[in-house]
């Protein structure tokens, strides 16, 4: 997988003379020990791009540090993106998975901007919030993962998401539902939890089997340079998995070439509140 991201950025390059780049990381620490972050790269020309990325994690239960290494392609236009991957767990501890997803974003709008959609993997919520004083963004996207652990049997996973934003003035709002079905009949005894599992709206990567989640965000951007939100997320999950509920807190400070995000999440599992805090940083040029 990592050869392949190396190639396909270099033949990116090498075929256009005017790419641009957007590159950072994040780092996020919690309870348990958790300590994970986020290694991003996007080279683009045009209305093209590619995302070549590398999350990771591990905490005082995951006995190793997973990874998950993926690679995001795109076309963006004023009133339409569409975008699709591939990325794989490399094994830990006897687990692995790969997935493939697709997203397409589209601006009912007429004051739509390829840089960045209000909701949806493409979203980005920076202080300038886009054109115009109103703007509706929506949209619709499914990813198939197939996990892998020893000892236990295989496991399907399809998501199927859909999104929406409104931007009105300097007030952003954003909704993501996304809901989860299964190739086999899940139960403790055959399947063993997925142990690198992202979901819409967490800053950390968890475990489980998720059945549905709901992602709501309010931001505003009415500060110079400072665009402050808050997010809530409930995730209902199979088998004897709580559902649980997350309350964060966050600003991106957008200092033109440098964007600065911090985030505060409260994390509540059912038996447990949690703490997590992350902080990054992104270069564009």
């Amino acid at each position: 997988m990592k050869k392949i991201l190396f190639l396909m950025i270099s033949l990116f390059v090498s075929s256009n003379a005017y790419a641009y780049f957007d590159g950072g990381m994040s780092a996020t620490t919690g309870e348990n020990g958790y300590s994970g972050g986020k290694v991003f790269l996007i080279v683009g020309s045009d209305n093209m791009w590619l995302k070549p990325a590398l999350d990771y994690y591990k905490s005082d239960d995951s006995d190793g540090t997973y990874k998950i290494y993926s690679l995001r392609a795109g076309f963006d236009k004023d009133l339409y993106s569409i975008a699709g991957g591939l990325g794989s767990t490399p094994e830990v501890n006897g687990y692995k998975n790969t997935y493939a997803e697709g997203d397409i974003t589209f601006t009912l709008t007429s004051n739509g901007s390829g840089k960045g959609r209000l909701a949806g993997p493409q979203s980005s919520h920076g202080a300038s919030g886009g054109k115009g004083l109103t703007r509706i963004d929506i949209g619709g996207a499914a990813k198939h993962i197939s996990h892998k652990t020893s000892g236990s049997k295989d496991v399907s996973q399809t998501d199927l998401s859909a999104f929406a934003g409104l931007k009105f003035f300097m007030t952003r709002l954003s909704m993501n539902y996304t809901a989860s079905s299964y190739g086999e009949t899940l139960n403790l005894t055959d399947h063993s939890l997925p142990q690198a599992l992202s979901i819409t709206g967490l800053t950390f990567i968890g475990q489980g089997f998720p059945k549905s989640s709901v992602n709501l965000r309010l931001g505003w951007s009415n500060m110079p340079f400072v665009a402050p939100y808050v997010s809530y997320t409930k995730t209902k999950f199979k088998l004897a998995t709580n559902d649980s509920k997350s309350y964060c807190a966050g600003a991106n400070i957008d200092l033109t070439m440098l964007d600065v995000n911090v985030v505060y999440e409260i994390y509540d599992n059912g038996s447990t509140k949690d703490n997590f805090l992350s902080l990054g940083a992104s270069l564009k040029f």
